[in-house]
């Protein structure tokens, strides 16, 4: 099932396969040593299309910027997330000392 996007403008159907037909980014909050790049992980985005570069500069002048929400950084871990990778480390030695046992298990058979 094909995804339509609107125009954040006219609220048409954009045809994303003209080249009229943009997604702009609006970065704000942007971390000191980001503001050289060309990818920012830590900054507030906003998104939006339109089906043309009018229909964003008629936008862009007319309606204000909704207020900055902070995405996810991804550097705090929940607690569900330190849990899960907790879990995981322990199944992890678990089978390490499991292969340990088994391989001096085989070799005291063998000798």
């Amino acid at each position: 099932m094909a995804t339509s996007h609107r125009c954040d403008h006219c609220r048409a159907t954009i045809d994303t396969s003209s080249d009229a037909a943009m997604i702009v980014n609006v970065h704000r909050r942007v971390d000191d040593d980001e503001w050289g790049d060309s990818w920012f992980s830590d900054s507030a985005k906003d998104t939006f299309r339109f089906c043309s570069q009018p229909h964003l500069a008629a936008y862009m002048g007319r309606e204000t910027l909704p207020p900055p929400v902070r995405g996810d950084d991804g550097d705090e871990g929940s607690v569900a997330t330190v849990l899960g990778c907790l879990l995981v480390g322990l199944v992890v030695v678990a089978l390490l000392v499991g292969a340990g046992y088994g391989f001096l298990a085989l070799v005291t058979d063998v000798l």
